[in-house]
C-alpha cells in the first residue's frame, strides 16, 4: 500500500509550534532548521502510520519521537552533533 501524499506548507507552521512545545529544541541544541526537518519527519511519520496532521496527532508522535529516542537517532541520521 503507498503512503498518502499530503501536502505539507499548509500545515507546517503549527505542526512545529505542537513540535517545539514537545520536544526541547534548545535541550536537543536544535536550530530552527533542524527543528523544521524533524517536525517534517514526524509529519511523515504520521501519515505513514495512518494518522493525519491534527494536532492530537502530531503530538502524539513528536511525544513518541522523545520517550522512544527518535531524537538522538534524528540527529545522528543527519550528523548533529
Amino acid at each position: 500500500m503507498d503512503v498518502v501524499d499530503i501536502e505539507k506548507s499548509p500545515y507546517i507552521e503549527k505542526c512545529i509550534l505542537y513540535v517545539k512545545d514537545i520536544i526541547d529544541q534548545k535541550a536537543f541544541h536544535l536550530t530552527d532548521e533542524q527543528m523544521t526537518l524533524l517536525t517534517e519527519e514526524i509529519m511523515d511519520t504520521c501519515i505513514a502510520m495512518g494518522g493525519d496532521y491534527s494536532e492530537e496527532t502530531i503530538r502524539f508522535y513528536a511525544q513518541e519521537y522523545l520517550d522512544r529516542g527518535a531524537v538522538n537517532r534524528f540527529k545522528t541520521a543527519h550528523k548533529i552533533w
